[in-house]
C-alpha cells in the first residue's frame, strides 16, 4: 500500500496519475473501502496538498535565504523527486507502474 505514500509526491515523473489513481482505489477496496469513500479522501487528500505545499515550499525558501543558501530549496525539490522515482521504481507492476511496451 505504498501508493497512499506517493500520492501526495505526485510530480508525473514515473507513475501517471491514472495509474496512481487505479492503483489507490484497488487497495482502498480491498482495505473494505467503498469507491465513493476513497474518491472523497483523495479529493480532500489533493486540496490539503493545495494548500499546504505553497505555504511550506516558501517558509522553506525563506529559511534557506536566511542562512544564505537559497539553491538548497532546489535540491531538496531534486532529492525529493530522485525520491520519488526511487520508491516508484521498486514497486511490483500490480501496485501501479505501468509495464514497458514490448515492441
Amino acid at each position: 500500500h505504498f501508493m497512499f505514500l506517493l500520492f501526495p509526491m505526485r510530480c508525473g515523473l514515473a507513475i501517471s496519475e491514472g495509474a496512481q489513481q487505479a492503483a489507490v482505489m484497488q487497495c482502498a477496496v480491498e482495505a473494505g473501502m467503498a469507491k465513493g469513500q476513497i474518491s472523497g479522501s483523495l479529493g480532500n487528500l489533493k486540496t490539503l496538498c493545495q494548500i499546504v505545499s505553497p505555504v511550506l515550499w516558501s517558509e522553506c525558501y525563506a529559511v534557506a535565504s536566511r542562512i544564505g543558501r537559497p539553491h538548497l530549496l532546489f535540491a531538496g525539490v531534486g532529492a525529493c523527486n530522485v525520491l520519488h522515482l526511487l520508491t516508484a521504481s521498486m514497486l511490483p507492476p500490480e501496485q501501479g507502474q505501468v509495464p514497458a511496451k514490448s515492441q
